[in-house]
This record gives structure tokens, sequence and C-alpha cells, in this order.
């Protein structure tokens, strides 16, 4: 691999090999991700599917200030939780079980999400578009805090606090005034936290959940902040990486034919990429596909050329939460090869050894510091103190010669901007367009529940699209009845779930590994009424 990179970059100079992690990448490994790219000369590596993920996590780290980010263990002992853009029984079970346990101290649980949200507690759901979460979310800061109240947290709060539209949107929520009752929730509340998910919602929602946690604080209650980041590592590559590019920059410089190789750690880019078609064509333009992984995924299958790495469970790694608390993983399983593998069923190798056999596969950013030139060293402590060196927020790290098994609590620089007051415009009038969400489900969209585990695929849903009763009878369909999205890029066919509690004008379906949703030019996306059709019955 290093051999090929090399005479890739003597015939197209160095910036025509780029990276692509991802959110379940250690810190190590994101860490050396980076540190080899700036070595060599590659593009700086890219950790995001799509530029609105790219745009959301970095948000979400940049605003999980240490004040206000809580655990989940500060969420089961909130009185109001109030849930934006999240579906956390797919997303988050841990999150289910604090909110069962703030249930059960009297807590209240609010969700503003447009998807048939499903959660074993008592709760509310207002199903808002994701069209019309902003200007939503604008009415329930005007109705939860009092302008005089918020006075501590500066003048772009007030400024911020001015631009909100005075007059509510007619809405099509079930109650006469949900927003009116949530906000009242949120102010009669002395610990309300705010949960945010991460990883469909609109650019900018993120921010708005913070500037909600800021406003009550002021205002009085404790507030806290909760981010749903779409990935065990996501946070660690908020931190790593600007996120400024995703994959669908990497997609653009190959069909440029700026881009010849391309190294792939531990991600799977059928399953993250939209449009399967498009990643395909690109990824055969390549003179060097180079993937790095412990999945045998498609991926891992299309590669020039497979280094295998190590498990989570066989390395020493450190991941990131959601509250910016790094976690060190000990190594609790040490690979190798079987005797019977070994030894042909015979009997055990007849020599003294002090390795496992098989053991020589190492940890991915191990492997990836021979692409580096092992500039940096094989020991971690190195590629930490130089992680600390490009961001002061890892000096917490590095100065930590034993790990704490509690985690070492980062805190990273804010340099999102508070209080903007730019997104809060009236939502457009009702049309016969179509809202797509491709979202996350328990079992079966990700990948180890849906090709590792056939245990798991029996406790799997049948994969179906969610839509509002009224959309379904406009579009003549009835429950269990097959509706075909059609695409620029193929068709998408799934039995529909006719579910009260959503939004009007959105269709839900999951990242399923038997749905072929990747048709779609997003996780979020628009069709109009004339993609949307039942197939008839010669069809």
């Amino acid at each position: 691999a290093e051999k090929r990179l090399d005479e890739i970059a003597q015939n197209h100079g160095p910036s025509a090999a780029a990276a692509v992690g991802s959110f379940r990448n250690s810190l190590e490994t994101q860490g050396m991700l980076k540190r080899v790219c700036e070595v060599q000369g590659w593009q700086a590596p890219v950790f995001a599917a799509d530029a609105a993920a790219a745009h959301n996590v970095r948000e979400a780290v940049t605003r999980s200030e240490p004040d206000l980010a809580v655990s989940l263990r500060e969420v089961e002992t909130a009185d109001f939780i109030l849930i934006i853009g999240a579906d956390p029984l797919n997303e988050a079970p841990m999150l289910v079980l604090a909110l069962r346990q703030a249930v059960r101290g009297g807590g209240r649980v609010v969700v503003l999400d447009p998807r048939p949200i499903d959660l074993p507690v008592e709760f509310e759901h207002l199903p808002i578009s994701f069209e019309k979460m902003a200007f939503s979310l604008g009415q329930v800061i005007r109705k939860s805090v009092d302008r005089d109240g918020i006075s501590g947290a500066g003048d772009a709060a007030g400024k911020f606090y001015d631009a909100i539209p005075e007059n509510p949107e007619k809405n099509d929520l079930p109650n006469a005034d949900p927003i009116s009752t949530t906000a009242e929730g949120l102010r009669k509340s002395r610990r309300p936290v705010i949960v945010c998910g991460a990883d469909v919602v609109p650019e900018g929602i993120p921010g708005l959940a913070a500037d909600l946690a800021l406003l009550l604080r002021a205002a009085g209650p404790q507030a806290g902040l909760f981010y749903l980041l779409p990935g065990p590592n996501a946070f660690g590559a908020g931190l790593v990486s600007d996120l400024d590019t995703s994959l669908d920059d990497i997609l653009s410089g190959i069909e440029s034919g700026k881009i010849h190789a391309l190294v792939v750690v531990e991600t799977d880019l059928f399953r993250e990429t939209p449009d399967r078609e498009r990643l395909q064509k690109a990824l055969d333009k390549l003179d060097l596909l180079a993937v790095f992984d412990y999945l045998h995924s498609p991926t891992a299958r299309a590669a020039d050329i497979l280094v295998p790495t190590l498990t989570l469970y066989e390395t020493q790694a450190i991941f990131i939460n959601q509250e910016g608390r790094a976690q060190q993983t000990p190594v609790s399983f040490a690979g190798g090869e079987p005797i019977t593998q070994i030894s042909h069923r015979d009997h055990p190798p007849r020599t003294f050894r002090k390795d496992i056999p098989g053991r020589d596969m190492a940890p991915a950013w191990m492997q990836l510091a021979h692409l580096g030139r092992q500039l940096i060293g094989p020991e971690p402590t190195a590629l930490i103190n130089w992680l600390a060196e490009a961001n002061p927020v890892f000096k917490e790290l590095s100065n930590s010669n034993d790990f704490p098994s509690e985690g070492v609590r980062l805190r990273p620089e804010n340099t999102a901007l508070r209080f903007r007051f730019d997104r809060f415009d009236t939502p457009a009038e009702d049309t016969d367009q179509f809202e797509i969400l491709a979202v996350d489900w328990t079992f079966g969209a990700e990948a180890l529940s849906a090709d590792y585990s056939p245990f798991l695929k029996k406790v799997e849903k049948r994969p179906h699209i969610a839509i509002h009763p009224e959309d379904a009878a406009s579009l003549g369909l009835s429950e269990g009845e097959i509706l075909r999205i059609t695409t620029e890029s193929g068709g998408i066919s799934a039995p529909v779930h006719v579910a009260e509690s959503m939004a009007k004008g959105t269709l839900v379906l999951p990242r399923h590994r038997d749905l072929d949703w990747q048709h779609l030019s997003g996780r979020r996306t628009t069709v109009s009424k004339d993609q949307l059709r039942k197939p008839s019955k010669e069809t």
C-alpha cells in the first residue's frame, strides 16, 4: 500500500490521495489518520457521510459547553426533558432507561419530532415537520423565558430573542396550543434537560437547542444539554477534524480526476453513501482503493489492498462520549488462530513460541503509522501529545499517565456563534412536496446487527415507509400496501405503515439492509407527489 501510494503521489502529486474515516474510529485512529494526511500532503481526512451531518456534529461538539453538557445520570434526575429531532429508542437505547428513571421520579417528557416516535414511558409528542422545527423552537423560547429574565446572558441574547417572530405559526398539531403548554412546563421546571439529535435534523437545530438551554439557565432553572451524536466517537471526529468536507466532496474529486487513491479506515462506503451507483462508478475510476478494517464489508471486498485491523475489544482505545468525556476501553480479548488451523487438526505445534499464533494484526492507528513513515513513534502517548499540540483540548489526556476509570472530561473551546438570529424564517406554505427521512433503527440498520448477528435478525421489524393517514389517503394507500418512490438514481419500494403520530408531508424509512434507501440523494431529501405512486397489480 505504501509503495502504491508513493507511485501515485509521484505521478499525480500528493493531493491525489484522500482518506475517509468514520465516527466509529477510536481517537487514536482519527488522530493518526489526520497526521498521516498532513505528513504525506494528502487531502484532509473526511469523517462524515454528508455535509449536513458534518455541520451538525461540528456544531454539537463546539456547543457542548462543560457547564451545560450533562450525563445520563443527570438526565435521570431531570424534572422536564424536551427532546428535539431525536428518536431515543432507535438512536440511543441507553437514554431511554434514563428517561424511564426521570418519569418515575415525576419528570415530564415532550418530543418535538416529525417521526412516529415510540417510547416505553409516558410522553407527549408534537409531530412537527423539520421545515417548521426552527420556527417552533423559537416559539418555545419566546414563551418559556421572559425578555427581562435573560439580561444576564448578554446583548446578543437580547437581539436573538427580539428576532423571534411574535405570532405563532398555524400548525396541524392535535392539541389547541401544545407549544404554549410545552413552554409553560419549561418555565416551571427547576432541572430541565434539552436533548437534541444531530443525525437527520436540519442544520442549525443543534445550535438552537444550546441557545434554549443557555436562556433557560439565564432565567433561573439549572438547564442541561444532551446531544445524540451519530456514532460512538463522532465527538472525537469533531475535535480532530474541521469537518468542512464530506464524502460527497471526495466523490466529486474522484469524478473530476483530482483524486486517484483512496484510503478507507473502518467504514463501509456502500452503507454510508446515499447514491451507491455513483459510488461504484467513482471507485472504478481509482488507481488504488486501500481499506483498513476489521469487518468484511462490501467496501473491504472491493479493496485493491485490504489491511486487517484489530477490533475494539482487542485493543486499548479512547472514545469520547456526547458530554465530552474521554473514556478508555481495556483489552478484553487477545485473538489468534485456533490450534486446529495451525496444526492441520493434528497436534499443537512442537515448538515454543512467545506470541499467540496469528497475532500479527495491529490496531488501525498502528497500521496507518506505516503510511506516515512512523514519524510519531509506536507509542500512543506520542500520538496524544501530537494531538495536544494541534488542539489544546487534548492536553488533559497528555497529562494523564494512568487513565482514570471515570474518564477525562474535555473542555473544547466554544468557537461556534451563540444566539444566531437568522434561523427563524417563516415556513413556506404547504406544497405537493414530501420530505423523506432515512433514519436509524435499533436492528437492521447498523452494520453489526444487520450482518453479523443471526439472533438480532430474528427481532428485526420488516422495513416499511411510515406515512400520515391523510397523505396515505391522497395516494390511495392503506396499511401494508406498497409505495414506490422514484428518484433519478432508481426506485424504492416498501409496504406503508400508516401512523397518526407523525407530521404530514413527511415519509420515514429506515436505512435498513433490505431497503435500497441509497437511491435517495441524502438522509433528508425532498420529492414531489408525482414521484410517489402505488404500483399497479400488473407491475
